[in-house]
């Protein structure tokens, strides 16, 4: 299997526990990593503690970001829509931009799972 990845960036905001050593930070040097030859992709997270390499167990991370997204987005829509003043519908822009942010936080220190992985590259 040929696999092409990136180089290791620090990530902020994105909840990382270490299943080996336990560790647990919104900070996490990540990377991603894919597939040549199949779709095949893994976003791959090494502990600043014992410097073990982990990849996201699955993706049900993702399918509730997305269900909080188009709610918002319909909630925006209605707004607009409705005819209300332009700084009202600005103050509700703002409000789901931060409900946005917080609920993502929330999520990934939820659902966020991490397994060991074997570092692989060609």
């Amino acid at each position: 299997m040929q696999l092409r990845s990136t180089d290791f960036k620090t990530v902020k905001y994105h909840w990382f526990e270490c299943p080996q050593c336990r560790h647990r930070s919104w900070t996490v040097a990540m990377r991603s990593q894919y597939s040549t030859v199949k779709p095949h992709f893994l976003l791959v997270c090494r502990c600043e503690r014992c410097g073990q390499l982990f990849a996201l167990s699955n993706w049900r991370y993702f399918l509730p970001r997305v269900v909080v997204s188009v709610i918002l987005f319909l909630v925006l829509y209605k707004v607009v829509i409705s005819g209300l003043s332009l700084p009202l519908i600005l103050f509700v822009g703002l409000a789901a931009a931060a409900v946005t942010v917080v609920l993502d936080r929330l999520m990934g220190r939820w659902l966020n799972r991490y397994v060991a992985f074997n570092d692989i590259n060609p």
